[in-house]
């Protein structure tokens, strides 16, 4: 269990500025500070993926679309390569 080093108080509380990109961890009896925090702003960080979400999702979409349309693009030249070695091969049979 972490103690206040000034009073031995086991309890702590956060406290967060606006604006500020730390956060203060304070004895919650003697208001000392005990340490800090990366102040983290939770709603906006959530908006952040969830936003960046959607570009992803249209992303990998369309890269999946590519994937198909190359997938097409070789089978047809595959059927083309094999229709031709069949003939070459009835030819000369």
């Amino acid at each position: 269990m972490s103690k206040c080093p000034k009073c031995e108080n086991e309890t702590f509380s956060v406290d967060t500025e606006t604006n500020k990109t730390i956060a203060f961890v304070r004895c919650a009896e003697c208001e000392s500070i005990v340490g800090t925090l990366e102040n983290i702003d939770f709603r906006k960080w959530y908006d952040k993926i969830i936003s960046n979400h959607g570009f992803f999702e249209n992303r990998i979409n369309e890269i999946e679309s590519k994937m198909n349309a190359n997938d097409k693009e070789v089978n047809g030249k595959l059927t083309y390569i094999i229709d031709m070695i069949e003939t070459i091969i009835n030819k000369r049979s």
